[in-house]
């Protein structure tokens, strides 16, 4: 019996010791130019060959080379000669021609393919090798890396443009360094240090949860993520000055993971691998560096999300209604809403991306009601007298307050022309309600407001497209200026008869459908589709909203056949089922705004905010009341129509959030133009129920019928 069980005991060390031999490995290779930098010779591949070549025993290995993406050149397979060669191959494709290494993605897949093909009883490890920090001049790596922690940072392209020195400022301030937008060492750490806290928490649990250690071998100083995985995970963080130690490092790796062989003398030149004990804490720990969009206290899990938009509707609708009962813009209300939820003051929620994407269909569809609503023939009724006011209410704003910004504030020429953009703007809706409110719609400085106000929505948005170009298109070119304006005009043309001719199949299927809601739905598909269009032509996607709205009013036809004319019952209707959905989205983007200001970062004490807010106002004023003085009326009818034109509203904060989130402004900058939005919204209204209270009896209250 006892030489049985003997036997028995002998046969589970064994099986013991065979599971206990049993290996994983990953390598991890990054293939970006950063690792050029360090290792021009490309000592890291016969190093790595080395490596492979000397893995005996239960090892099954893999390798996975990458740069902005992730690929597994070999996956998890026993090491055998024939696998060797397999590897072998893969290593020549080691050339480090990558624009910027994306490293939480290729750890996040090698961790996958341990999870999935990895041995239950082996010992898994990861060992990846990358360069460390970037240099002051990977602008690619900086974009990418703005991009990953959640900041607009525009396309990452390695240019240095407008939009990557907006991100740049908007990171350095909420990470408490100068905010100069410009890349120093001191930014490029800071960086790190927030990617590794946004990751390592996830990659860290991940990897003990399977079992997995992390060795990293890295150049340089300050890998806060590699550092963050060695400790989490029980691995090893090896730190090396120069490329020639990498075959020493390898060599005694390989050691590790087939004890069978001999140990080799140490290398001189290979420092020692540090154990978890002697690896440098954190500087950073994710609370002091995460990012604005993406808070630990607002994780965008589907049942916070739903809380977050249950809140911001009812505050929305509660303080846009207390802002009517005082007389004052519903707009004025939401944008109010946003800043007592956000930063500002509450700090409650932040613009999440799933909000933001929300607000952008709110942007579309905010600027389809005002396509809707664009008189097309209001214009030719009022004839030159609109188009002297809409040319000079455009013309005057944009250019002093381009003029002020740029060579009084000396603000730089992309930032100055936004300023000037702007203060073009016109709220028709806003003045609309006034006027009606004071019954004066139909007299005849009603009717001229009215006429031009559709040329200053044309022009409002073609400068929009135009700015978005200069924002996120690398600068501001005369070719491209030109180029986009032929676009623009090629789109209008032949995307708004095509809106046209869509919405009567829409109509002739809504007079034969029988199940409800087709014309929401069709709508919103047609509207949504021509913004996807205007993106695809290079023009802002709230364009395509715009034209599908203006080939919807029922004021717009086609300049062809009689067939085709405008039915105005089909337009109320489209009206009528459509603003429910307008009304539901538009509160969004007016909440996303005051969300995305934080009036704690602006230095109330700093003369510029005043000088800036205040002078621009001013400005707006004068240049709106200075394009009605063209005209050949009354002193008090001249004065009426230039009050009409000067509330900014609901077009002026699309102007400033497209400027936000191009990095064109800054927080202070957006502080400013959203204080002045909101004064030249909610003055006018109020001034213009005085002076008709005042003045009115001079003017007639309806225009003269010829």
């Amino acid at each position: 019996m006892a030489g049985r069980l003997s036997i028995w005991l002998l046969l589970v060390l064994l099986v013991s010791a065979v599971r206990a031999e049993e290996k994983d490995v990953i390598l991890v290779l990054d293939n970006s130019a950063i690792m050029k930098r360090v290792d021009a010779e490309g000592l890291a591949r016969p190093a790595v060959a080395s490596f492979v070549d000397k893995l005996k025993g239960d090892v099954r290995a893999a390798m996975i080379l990458f740069d902005q993406s992730a690929t597994v050149s070999v996956p998890l397979t026993a090491v055998t000669d024939e696998s060797r060669e397999e590897f072998l191959e893969a290593l020549q494709k080691l050339n480090y021609r990558g624009p910027y290494p994306d490293i939480a993605l290729a750890l996040k897949k090698a961790i996958r393919e341990l999870e999935v093909n990895g041995r239950g009883e082996a010992e898994k490890s990861i060992i990846l090798l990358t360069g460390g920090l970037p240099a002051p001049g990977d602008t690619a790596l900086v974009q990418s890396r703005l991009r990953a922690l959640g900041y607009e940072a525009g396309p990452i392209d390695g240019i240095m443009g407008p939009t990557t020195k907006g991100a740049i400022r908007q990171f350095q301030r909420q990470v408490g360094i100068p905010a100069d937008g410009t890349q120093n060492q001191t930014l490029l750490v800071r960086l790190e240090e927030a990617y590794g806290a946004k990751w390592q928490g996830e990659l860290a649990a991940t990897a003990a949860r399977a079992g997995i250690k992390v060795i990293a071998v890295v150049w340089g100083e300050d890998f806060a993520l590699g550092q963050a995985l060695v400790e989490k995970t029980s691995g090893e963080y090896v730190q090396i000055p120069n490329a020639e130690v990498l075959a020493g490092v390898f060599e005694r790796l390989s050691s590790a993971f087939s004890p069978e062989l001999e140990v080799p003398a140490p290398v001189p030149e290979a420092p020692a691998i540090q154990s978890p004990e002697r690896v440098e804490p954190l500087p950073a720990p994710l609370a002091e560096v995460a990012p604005p969009e993406e808070r630990p206290e607002v994780a965008e899990e589907v049942h916070t999300l739903f809380l977050f938009l249950m809140v911001m509707l009812l505050t929305a609708r509660v303080f846009a209604e207390v802002a009517a009962r005082l007389q004052a813009p519903p707009v004025i209300g939401e944008l109010l809403a946003g800043i007592v939820l956000g930063p500002s003051l509450l700090g409650w929620i932040s613009p999440t991306e799933v909000i933001k994407l929300l607000a952008e269909i709110g942007i579309i569809l905010l600027l389809f009601e005002v396509g809707l609503e664009t008189n097309v023939r209001q214009l030719a009724r009022t004839g030159t007298q609109s188009l002297i006011v809409a040319t000079g209410g455009f013309v005057l704003p944009f250019l002093l307050g381009y003029g002020l910004s740029r060579w009084v504030l000396e603000l730089d020429i992309l930032p100055s022309l936004f300023v000037g953009g702007t203060l073009t703007a016109t709220s028709i809706g806003i003045t609309v309600r006034v006027l009606s409110d004071l019954k004066r719609q139909a007299s005849p400085e009603g009717q001229i407001v009215l006429g031009a106000a559709v040329l200053d929505d044309v022009c409002g948005v073609v400068l929009l497209a135009l700015l978005y170009e200069f924002a996120t298109g690398g600068g501001i070119s005369l070719s491209n200026t030109v180029e986009l304006l032929f676009f623009i005009a090629l789109f209008f043309a032949l995307a708004t008869p095509a809106a046209k001719l869509l919405s009567l199949i829409i109509r002739r299927f809504d007079n034969v459908s029988e199940i409800p809601g087709l014309l929401p739905t069709t709508i919103v598909a047609l509207v949504l589709f021509f913004a996807w269009l205007a993106h695809a032509v290079g023009a802002p996607a709230l364009l395509g909203g715009f034209a599908a709205g203006l080939a919807l009013s029922r004021w717009f036809s086609l300049p062809f056949g009689r067939a085709i004319l405008a039915d105005a019952d089909f337009a109320h209707r489209v009206e009528g089922q459509m603003k429910p959905i307008i009304h539901l989205f538009t509160p969004i983007f007016f909440v996303m705004v005051g969300l995305s200001l934080n009036l704690r970062e602006v230095d109330w004490e700093s003369p510029f905010i005043w000088l800036f807010s205040l002078s621009l106002v001013v400005v707006a004023v004068i240049g709106k009341v200075a394009g009605a003085m063209l005209i050949r009326e009354s002193w008090p009818a001249r004065l009426a129509i230039g009050m009409a034109m000067v509330p900014r509203g609901e077009v002026g904060l699309i102007f400033a959030e497209l400027g936000r989130v191009s990095g064109v402004f800054d927080n202070e900058i957006y502080a400013g133009m959203v204080i002045v939005i909101a004064l030249t919204t909610l003055l006018p209204p109020f001034a213009m129920k005085w002076f008709y209270g005042q003045y009115g009896h001079w003017l007639p209250v309806e225009a003269t019928k010829t």
